[in-house]
């Protein structure tokens, strides 16, 4: 008996034990090996010109007036060393196209931009939307600072304009869009822009993502002013038909929506505990202490608890009917959430680590926004440690071992443009956590809940690429942070059995990469770093069940 309780212990604690990955390394990004390594040479531009596809699309292209004629100039000398040639400048007279890109005078393509759109039309003859990579050239020649996308996501796009430049859309979905609209008085190029790719976005569902950098600025991109921002967020809400509101977000240029709740619906926060007196209390107060407004009902699921004082707190808990202890004799992360769940009456669940404490007000709501949005399947905060360094901000399959966050153990802030983009901004992930994972019960119902067969580890990845199969989003949100005492389990400490599950579920995404993580990014790095010879994470390492 005491060999199983020691065992069923040690399970508990690892569902909040995250060692750092040995795999992982100091980032230290070298972009100039990267753009050397993947810049087109003369050979592949010439064969490229010779190079007759199917369908070949005429590109009008669109530049923005600054009157700059330097930096126009530069941006014309680009076009003319295009690969690619069926392409014209727009003039006073409208002119047949198939796709059109807008530029601001001054970017410069690479001379293999338009090939590669006309190529990624051939291949996705439905995408009416094409985005790619982008960087910042210097006035000495130097590419800096390199945006590296994820594919698309409507989630991260209402929340900052992750299309960007370069981008092209067909003639008819740029004539339902209504094309862009220059107003009278000044506005700002970036705010014009994101006006107009959520236009676009709004009215087509076939956007495909180039995962190259084919455009250099001549500047780093400005920041969309919040009330223009908020105001092209609130037209695609309105035009694409759903509920609520934007707001400014945790960083400049980045925005929120705001969905109305009412006051009907309810979350049912699950927490498996054994033993634990000491960690579920303080769980318990900080729930109480921040959640004054949104209705919720608590049920720990307790795994055999034989601690006198946890059994006290429990007969506390329950006398004031202040939770609902429910009671198994089953181990495991997995069983015990399914207990819970089984016995819950609310609209929404919330799986909630005990060793948890929750740090912002209205965590629950921003929790329950998210799960209410069209085509998501279950929502995450932020988890940080007690250092309030990152312990996770979404996971990505394959980053420094079976999966990671971006950005673990790195401080929370908002110092770093492209930390921003990964850890204070809404965004669609691949997988969430459980230690703090809201999903709506029908959902959680048809899915069959967690699968208690990944015993030790791996339940929630689980069922993140089950949601992932299903068309569903994960989506993480930074206005619900929790502080963890501990770190989070691993995959590679997990069981022979277990890890074995895992390579089984996580496999393609091991062999492909992580669809919102770029392929550009080093997979040995939590901190994203442009690699000179990226890989897949099924290429940098072998995974031995």
């Amino acid at each position: 008996m005491g060999k199983k309780t020691d065992a069923i212990a040690a399970l508990f604690a690892a569902i909040t034990e995250r060692k750092p990955a040995a795999v992982c390394y100091a980032p230290e990004e070298d972009y100039g090996a990267f753009w050397a390594r993947h810049a087109a040479d003369a050979e592949t531009l010439a064969a490229q010109r010779q190079t007759e596809l199917h369908f070949m699309p005429k590109f009008l292209i669109k530049l923005f007036s600054l009157d700059e004629k330097k930096k126009a100039a530069r941006t014309q000398a680009s076009l003319a060393a295009q690969s690619y040639t069926n392409w014209s400048i727009a003039g006073d007279r409208q002119e047949n196209f198939d796709f059109v890109m807008f530029l601001a005078e001054g970017d410069v393509l690479a001379p293999d931009a338009l090939f590669h759109f006309a190529e990624t039309i051939n291949a996705n003859p439905m995408a009416e939307l094409l985005y790619a990579d982008e960087d910042v050239l210097l006035p000495d020649g130097a590419h800096v600072d390199p945006v590296c996308k994820p594919e698309y996501s409507e989630l991260t796009q209402l929340s900052y304009n992750m299309i960007g430049r370069p981008f092209a859309v067909s003639q008819m979905l740029y004539t339902r869009s209504g094309g862009l609209r220059i107003p009278d008085t000044g506005a700002s190029i970036p705010a014009l822009e994101y006006d107009y790719t959520l236009r676009c976005a709004a009215h087509t569902r076939h956007i495909a993502h180039i995962p190259r950098i084919l455009c250099a600025r001549s500047e780093r991109p400005g920041t969309i002013p919040s009330a223009a921002g908020i105001a092209a967020v609130d037209a695609y809400l309105a035009a694409t038909g759903q509920p609520g509101s934007a707001a400014t977000g945790a960083f400049a240029g980045s925005f929120r929506v705001r969905v109305p709740l009412g006051r009907s619906g309810r979350t049912t926060i699950v927490i498996p505990n054994r033993n634990g007196v000491d960690s579920l209390r303080r769980l318990l107060e900080s729930i109480e202490e921040y959640e004054a407004f949104e209705r919720y009902e608590l049920i720990i699921a307790d795994g055999d608890s034989r601690d006198p004082r946890t059994l006290r707190y429990y007969d506390i808990l329950e006398k004031n009917k202040a939770a609902k202890i429910v009671r198994s004799k089953k181990d495991g992360f997995a069983a015990l959430c399914n207990l819970g769940a089984a016995e819950a009456q609310s609209e929404a669940l919330l799986f909630l680590c005990r060793d948890a404490q929750v740090l912002t007000p209205d965590w629950l709501r921003a929790l329950r926004e998210q799960i209410s949005r069209p085509g998501v399947g279950a929502a995450g905060g932020k988890l940080v440690s007690a250092g309030r360094r990152i312990v996770s901000a979404g996971d990505v399959a394959g980053l420094c071992g079976w999966l990671n966050s971006p950005y673990t153990g790195e401080p929370d802030d908002t110092n770093e443009a492209r930390k921003n983009l990964f850890v204070n901004a809404i965004r669609r992930v691949t997988m969430l956590p459980g230690a703090c994972m809201m999903v709506l019960s029908n959902t959680f119902e048809n899915l069959n809940g967690f699968d208690e067969t990944f015993s030790d580890a791996g339940a929630d990845m689980d069922f993140c690429l089950r949601l992932f199969r299903r068309g569903l989003a994960s989506a993480y949100t930074p206005f619900a942070a929790l502080l963890l005492h501990g770190t989070l389990p691993r995959i590679e400490d997990a069981s022979t059995l277990t890890r074995m599950r895992c390579y089984d579920t996580l496999r393609p995404m091991l062999a492909a990469g992580d669809p919102f993580y770029s392929p550009h990014f080093d997979y040995n790095s939590t901190v994203p770093i442009v690699c000179a010879n990226p890989k897949p994470p099924l290429l940098c390492r072998q995974y031995e069940p």
